[in-house]
């Protein structure tokens, strides 16, 4: 298993520094399960680091998680429309968003995005180009 651990861990730090959209291994339910574990192995030390670390700015009083507009809009919509928003349409703009950067050279939400920014100004539209072209130079 820690084999596998370290292959897993190895694999998403290639990801993370080059993202690319392909396919992998064929693998096996058991060598999936393998994957899914070492990934969970993976990631629930750094969720328990950052659940302290955000903890740790509520407790400074830099943080305050009570107060946010989000808990009154989920009290307000109705449950239907709510399940609808985050089970269907929140995902889907997230996978278009997201993967469609690494499937495709022109990724053409991101510059949607850029376009609709530009209605707020030159000055931002250039601020959110330059942000995204540094994202894409630190993978």
């Amino acid at each position: 298993m820690q084999d596998t651990i370290k292959e897993t861990y190895t694999d998403l730090m290639a990801f993370l520094r080059n993202p690319k959209d392909e396919s992998g291994p064929k693998l096996t339910v058991a060598e999936k399960f393998k994957k899914l574990i070492s990934l969970l192995i993976i990631e629930i030390p750094i969720m328990v680091i950052l659940i302290l670390l955000i903890s740790g700015l509520e407790t400074l009083g830099l943080v305050d998680s009570d107060n946010h507009k989000i808990l009154d809009l989920i009290k307000s919509v109705p449950v239907a429309l709510l399940l609808i928003l985050t089970v269907v349409i929140i995902p889907f703009f997230e996978e278009l968003i997201f993967r469609l950067y690494l499937r495709y050279k022109n990724n053409y939400a991101l510059h949607f995005a850029i376009s609709l920014v530009s209605f707020t100004g030159v000055r931002n539209e250039q601020k959110a180009e330059t942000f995204l072209i540094s994202l894409r130079k630190l993978s």
